[in-house]
């Protein structure tokens, strides 16, 4: 995410608290702004899929049945991993 590459870029207004946090961040970490922006975006929605899917274990391990479906589905698959492939 170098700065020095061209790149499509708009304007987008935030609040001046974010836009302090925003230039700090940038002049910590040696980024451009937006470099930072795309870090944090990503991050973020990295961590809305993490969550949407712990809600989702969660939800099957409040159900025995289910819970005991998703762990025979979990013991079936593990079966190949003696298939004598080496993994990286």
């Amino acid at each position: 995410m170098s700065g020095s590459v061209t790149r499509n870029v708009q304007t987008t207004r935030i609040h001046q608290a974010s836009k302090a946090v925003l230039d700090e961040l940038s002049e910590e970490m040696k980024l451009s702004k937006v470099d930072v922006l795309d870090i944090a975006l990503e991050t973020l929605r990295r961590e809305r899929i993490l969550k949407a899917a712990n809600e989702s274990y969660s939800r099957i391990r409040r159900d025995p049945e289910a819970s005991a479906r998703f762990d025979a589905e979990v013991a079936a698959w593990d079966v190949t991993l003696g298939d004598g492939l080496e993994t990286k």
